[in-house]
């Protein structure tokens, strides 16, 4: 899920309205192993993310299934790992890698990644 912000704004919509249960609480279903698994939760994250970021709504239907933490935490690992040195490309290396697709920076701004990170942690106001 990754799209421009038009885009965004409509697919988060998209995903929280419909037949019940909705797109959002579906993905929030996924057997277990998407929850445990790092390949699985590589893909379902970043989707989840992108649905729910600056929109209260999903954000409270998300909370309904599982802990925003989760995805906090995987915004900060992602952080981390990506600032490791180990992990970037250096700039004399020839070999590049080829772009992998699951990456949350790939998926969702990188810039927006620390208020993504607060928007996960803060409670929901009533």
């Amino acid at each position: 899920m990754a799209a421009g912000k038009g885009e965004q704004d409509v697919s988060r919509v998209i995903v929280q309205s419909g037949r019940q249960p909705s797109v959002l609480q579906k993905l929030c279903q996924l057997p277990f192993q998407y929850f445990s698994h790092p390949r699985l939760i590589k893909v379902l994250f970043p989707s989840l993310i992108s649905a729910c970021y600056n929109n209260p709504q999903n954000k409270v239907i998300l909370q309904q299934e599982m802990s925003c933490v989760l995805l906090a935490t995987f915004i900060q690992d992602g952080a981390s790992s990506k600032n490791h040195p180990d992990n970037r490309m250096h700039q004399g290396d020839k070999v590049s890698q080829p772009l992998d697709y699951c990456e949350l920076s790939n998926r969702f701004p990188r810039d927006q990644w620390d208020s993504a990170l607060q928007f996960f942690l803060k409670k929901q106001e009533d």
